[in-house]
């Protein structure tokens, strides 16, 4: 729990301030029934009428304060588990962009999600509803049983003998359904895991007539979740009726007793009134308090996932000085291997290569030969597990986190494009690119052709995950934000599979200013994307068997002919390997 203290701290004096607020708004509770034995006491039993209008002005005076100060507390206290929330939220989130690829397998992306909202709004709930009624309830509580201990000892000594009873029932109530809330978390993130599922992949669903299995997956847990819930649910409706018993049994108590007392002249009207308040007071302050032991359960179940997320180490770790990184001229691999946790072989193996200012290096291979996880590392979204990635000379590894990623621009496989308009997403990576250079790099990525016929055309409107473009559409658009970054080095991950040779052809060409001046890596499938390449690296079983262009490739290397062969007919090959 230590980053959720480390949170609160920062509220300190707000926190102080309610707690003096409290103090004073219990004040003037408690305050109420003694008013009230004077009353009864000195002025409607001896028919005093400046008595009844005196002590009446007090309780009305009481009564304000302490409805003033009540209102001036909810307030307080609303905004300091709304900050909170918001200061989690936000350090939630810019602790997770920081977590590696292998980083994510820690929770799963649902429990992420879950956390990152469900967690905190429980969280903040429950501080604004508990908080409350924790700094009041045991304020009440010690204050009544103080009071009534004074006005009479032996009616106080009736209401000591039901206060255990309510806090046995209270602590077994508790460490029941505080188990309960770990699980209700738990089916949570599953729960949230199917949704998430099955709304990206409902084609796939569709194609395999699978939605009757999902359907089923999703009810399975949906009613566990519901029977959870509705134990859960049964178990605090005990609580209203066991603390109404005890109530109105000790009341009942204190009222015989009490008039015995006053029988005996030992006791007045007023003052049996008061205990009578002070009763109620005193049991209710503990019906609040087991309010707050059932609130607590289920906050830290939230805060303690909250926590272990903020406690969660980022695999990687960068420098905190920069290196004056104005670009970058030379990327070196220097028997680099690398292996997934948990994996039984490598996925890369002493991987050797360097590329320079000017060259185009390809990577190809058949599927699963590690094409991507090399990308990855040059990102710096994975370290190798074995030899030195340098930039420049100097290990990636070295260099502060912001520097190193602004000299790089990825177009990635799954094309990611994000809510809002084209504009937005073109200055992803250049906040204040003209509206010039974002035409420019649409015509150089072959997508200005359908964005000039869009209303409103860089402003025109882009849904979540780019859904209402073609995944053509969408590939020249993540090109075109790529080309609109102007970095020393570009990563195209299997970036022209959606393009038909004609587009492809012509990106090609216009790509050509860009390959001058940068470094620039191309994974792909198709040997067409990579014919006029400096350099191919062709990987099989993420192992290095070629380096070479294309036409030193297609005399020489078993692996890189069959690629060639796999992918066309004889004709179509001579072709590639003459044109």
């Amino acid at each position: 729990m230590t980053q959720i203290w480390t949170h609160v701290s920062r509220y300190k004096r707000p926190l102080f301030f309610i707690f003096g607020l409290t103090i004073l708004q219990v004040s003037a509770s408690l305050y109420t029934p003694t008013i009230l034995s004077t009353l009864v006491s000195e002025g409607i039993l001896k028919q005093n009428n400046n008595q009844i209008y005196l002590q009446g002005t007090y309780m009305l005076i009481a009564s304000l304060i302490d409805l003033v100060l009540s209102i001036w507390i909810g307030l307080k206290i609303g905004k300091f588990a709304t900050g909170l929330a918001r200061d989690l939220r936000s350090d939630l989130f810019h602790h997770i962009q920081h977590f590696s690829t292998q980083d994510f397998q820690e929770f799963g992306t649902s429990s992420y999600i879950n956390r990152t909202t469900t967690d905190v709004q429980t969280l903040s709930q429950t501080l604004g509803s508990a908080m409350r009624l924790a700094l009041t309830a045991p304020l009440v509580f010690i204050g009544s049983i103080i009071l009534s201990i004074r006005i009479s000892l032996g009616l106080s000594i009736v209401l000591m003998v039901s206060i255990p009873i309510l806090v046995v029932f209270v602590f077994l109530l508790v460490r029941a359904i505080s188990k309960d809330f770990t699980k209700l978390r738990q089916f949570t993130d599953k729960m949230t895991q199917i949704v998430h599922e099955g709304l990206t992949g409902v084609r796939v669903i569709r194609a395999f007539n699978k939605d009757t299995f999902e359907l089923e997956r999703f009810n399975t847990i949906n009613t566990n979740y519901k029977q959870l819930l509705f134990d859960i649910n049964l178990k605090f409706s005990y609580i209203m009726p066991t603390m109404m018993i005890m109530i109105n049994f000790s009341n009942l108590a204190i009222v015989w007793l009490g008039g015995q007392f006053i029988q005996n002249n030992s006791l007045d009207l007023g003052d049996l009134m008061a205990i009578l308040q002070y009763s109620s007071l005193v049991l209710i302050s503990l019906m609040l308090l087991s309010m707050v032991f059932i609130m607590i359960p289920q906050g830290i179940v939230s805060a303690n996932r909250i926590n272990s997320v903020l406690e969660q180490k980022p695999g990687q770790t960068f420098s905190n000085e920069r290196k004056g990184l104005s670009s970058i001229t030379h990327v070196q691999f220097d028997n680099v291997s690398f292996k997934y946790d948990g994996a039984e072989k490598k996925m890369l193996s002493n991987v050797s290569f360097e590329a320079k200012t000017g060259e185009k290096i390809a990577i190809i291979g058949s599927t699963g030969a590690g094409k991507s996880t090399l990308m990855n590392l040059l990102l710096r979204f994975l370290d190798a597990t074995e030899g030195t990635i340098t930039y420049n000379g100097t290990n990636i590894q070295d260099f502060e986190e912001v520097e190193l990623r602004q000299q790089l621009a990825l177009v990635p496989q799954n094309r990611n494009l994000f809510s809002g308009t084209i504009a937005d997403n073109l200055r992803f990576g250049n906040e204040n690119a003209t509206e010039e250079e974002m035409i420019s790099a649409l015509k150089a990525a072959q997508a200005w052709e359908f964005v000039s016929k869009l209303d409103n055309t860089l402003y025109a409107r882009v849904e979540q995950g780019g859904e209402n473009f073609s995944g053509g559409q969408k590939q020249r658009l993540a090109i075109a934000r790529a080309l609109v970054k102007k970095a020393s080095m570009f990563i195209f991950d299997d970036s022209f599979s959606a393009l038909d040779a004609k587009t492809e052809s012509q990106l090609r060409q216009s790509l050509k200013p860009v390959n001058e001046q940068a470094i620039v890596f191309v994974v792909a499938q198709r040997i067409s994307s990579v014919t006029d390449a400096t350099k191919i690296i062709v990987l099989n079983e993420g192992n290095v068997v070629g380096i070479g262009t294309h036409d030193e490739l297609a005399q020489s290397n078993t692996v890189y002919q069959e690629i060639m062969r796999s992918q066309s007919n004889f004709e179509e090959m001579e072709d590639v390997q003459h044109g």
